[in-house]
């Protein structure tokens, strides 16, 4: 079989999991993951029924869900041999992180909320980056409500401001659940616009419902529930 020509190929992936297992709850249900990984410059999106397991195993990848069995890499970190301070460091600097209930705090400014990783460390939080902030929520749509707080914003804006915040610190990997699913299609597209080009050269895992975006992405990745995955294409 000849080499592959692709340049990702050469390069050590931004995410991988091998033999991953995950427990939800006591009792309750076991996702076992056949090993996969998210190339340098890939995108791919994370498909399947409800209950399959999409948000745990984004969640695993970003450290914040326990590993039962296996092993999964994050931005070039193995998560399992990191303590939980030494996981949030490293997805504070590393990964972006969109969540499906957005977690926006309600004290904050769109703006704010977007700038909110590097208050946390994540990268200086100077001139630069408060200009940064105000491209990206231009950049979807937002540049009039920078200054409102989420309470004042209608659940689309409040998801593209979840959204600009992942992105705020250029991170090597993007983990983002269902990140268009208030969005209008025309807008869903001018936020996946942003979302590929501030990705860059690292990579994206993206759960999405819309069989329309999946032929976007360089590949799809279903988890077919009781921990069955598969490759679509």
């Amino acid at each position: 079989m000849a080499a592959s020509t692709d340049p990702r190929a050469l390069l050590e992936p931004i995410a991988r999991v091998e033999g991953l297992r995950l427990t939800h709850g006591p009792g309750g249900w076991a996702l076992e993951c056949p090993d996969f990984a998210v190339a340098a410059g890939e995108r791919v999106a994370l498909a399947g029924p409800s209950g399959a397991g999409k948000t745990t195993l984004l969640r695993a990848l970003a450290g914040l869900h326990p590993i039962a069995g296996g092993q999964a890499w994050a931005a070039g970190a193995p998560l399992k041999a990191r303590g939980e301070a030494g996981r949030r460091r490293h997805r504070l600097r590393q990964v972006g992180v969109v969540f499906q209930r957005f977690g926006l705090l309600p004290h904050l400014d769109a703006l704010e909320n977007v700038l909110l990783p590097l208050r946390l460390g994540a990268g200086p939080l100077d001139g630069a980056a408060r200009s940064r902030g105000r491209t990206l929520l231009a950049a979807v749509g937002l540049e009039a409500v920078a200054h409102r707080k989420p309470s004042a914003l209608s659940v689309g804006e409040q998801q593209r401001v979840a959204l600009c915040r992942a992105l705020i610190h250029r991170p090597r990997l993007v983990l983002a659940d269902e990140p268009t699913a208030s969005l209008d299609p025309a807008t869903a597209h001018r936020a996946l616009d942003v979302l590929f080009a501030e990705v860059g050269a690292g990579g994206l895992l993206c759960v999405t419902h819309d069989p329309a975006q999946h032929a976007r992405f360089d590949r799809v990745v279903t988890l077919r529930g009781a921990g069955a995955l598969g490759v679509s294409r």
